[in-house]
């Protein structure tokens, strides 16, 4: 079984792998750390910290189809942790699946009002073809933090 200091521990080599370059032997602690953390959500499948975990494991490694299912399931553990609920929804588009995507952004919005989520709804509405709807998006993202990057999105 795995405590909360193992899943630490875990993250901490998760971080150091993705720090480093992709040796032998870090491509055996990688698979070392995808086996514990399997485990540790095979153990405690409703624990927001294992799918998480799991979850993050997958979206660094680039692969996102295997990302969502414990992204999903940290969410629905804790709708409230602002990180999870972005990956999930970057994920979800990313893999163009934009009602997913759009349900996961309005639920944090409802919140947590940020320029971030609605320049990410804002992308996701372009990309399901609801011109208008990205152009207002984009527009209160604008209004919320009025950088560069968000005027640059509103403009284009």
């Amino acid at each position: 079984m795995y405590d909360r200091a193992t899943l630490t521990g875990c993250l901490a080599l998760l971080l150091g792998i993705l720090a480093g370059s992709c040796d032998g032997a870090q491509s055996r602690s990688t698979k070392d750390l995808e086996l514990a953390l399997k485990q540790s959500v095979a153990e405690h499948p409703d624990s927001f910290e294992a799918n998480y975990l799991l979850g993050e494991f997958y979206l660094h490694a680039d692969k996102l189809a295997e990302a969502v299912p414990y992204m999903q399931r940290a969410h629905q553990a804790d709708t409230g942790h602002y990180a999870c609920g972005y990956d999930l929804a970057l994920a979800q588009f990313e893999l163009g699946k934009y009602v997913k995507a759009r349900d996961v952004i309005r639920g944090m919005l409802g919140r947590q009002n940020s320029a971030e989520l609605h320049g990410l709804l804002a992308d996701v509405e372009e990309k399901a073809g609801d011109y208008v709807a990205a152009v207002n998006e984009y527009q209160t993202a604008t209004q919320l933090d009025p950088s560069e990057v968000h005027i640059i999105d509103l403009g284009s």
